[in-house]
């Protein structure tokens, strides 16, 4: 009797067999899976300044066989100076109210500069909350990526391959960065790639463990 080829329809006895390059490769991303996990642990929202293995993250310039380890944002109290100019700006017309400021403004004119400081007030949190948010740092099994945006038209793609990486560091100055436990990884490369840092990330030591660990995974092929 001939057996279906169809892979949908293969009998249960039918061993599908792999090959030994295919299973040390399984086996390797599975060892870096922990490893990396144990290192920086688990991502516990999607907003958390560092993701490991996320699921629902992808980028434009991701290629087919890559796979993303780790996603990197600078840290959340970066955040306090904008967010806290953002509530100045948002209840700066009840101060004013407040303090009975009487301006020789007629109605009209006073509603139309309510309604646009207003969208000056939103244009500018969607602005500084979209640059933090896609502001990121990649490293995956192929190579660490930063992607720098500034703005909504302002977009910098800056690219590493992981076997390039030479030396890798990381600085923390400053008592913020102290107590919060956040700096600067910087990657320094071979040939005429352009060195890579990562600003202003969580837990730069365990970054750079990470680094050192693909690192050399990928020196021993």
């Amino acid at each position: 009797m001939t057996r279906s080829m169809d892979l949908d329809t293969i009998a249960p006895d039918d061993q599908i067999k792999t090959s030994p390059v295919k299973e040390k490769i399984i086996l390797e991303s599975n060892i870096k899976d922990d490893t990396i996990r144990q290192i920086l642990g688990h991502t516990k929202h999607p907003l958390s300044s560092t993701l490991i293995y996320p699921h629902f993250f992808n980028f434009s310039e991701r290629g087919e066989d890559e796979t993303i380890f780790v996603v990197l944002r600078s840290h959340w109290f970066t955040n306090v100076n904008w967010i806290l100019l953002a509530l100045l700006m948002i209840f700066a017309p009840s101060i004013i109210r407040m303090f009975s400021i009487n301006l020789p403004i007629p109605i009209s004119l006073s509603l139309i500069l309510f309604i646009f400081w207003y969208l000056v007030t939103f244009a500018f949190i969607l602005e500084k909350f979209i640059s933090w948010y896609f502001d990121i740092f990649i490293i995956s099994n192929l190579r660490v990526i930063d992607i720098d945006v500034k703005n909504i038209l302002d977009r910098t793609f800056k690219e590493a391959q992981i076997d390039r990486i030479q030396d890798i560091s990381y600085k923390v100055a400053g008592v913020s960065q102290t107590l919060f436990n956040y700096g600067t990884v910087i990657i320094e490369t071979a040939g005429e790639n352009p060195d890579i840092s990562f600003d202003l990330v969580s837990n730069p030591a365990k970054v750079l463990k990470v680094l050192q660990h693909l690192t050399q995974q990928c020196s021993h092929h």
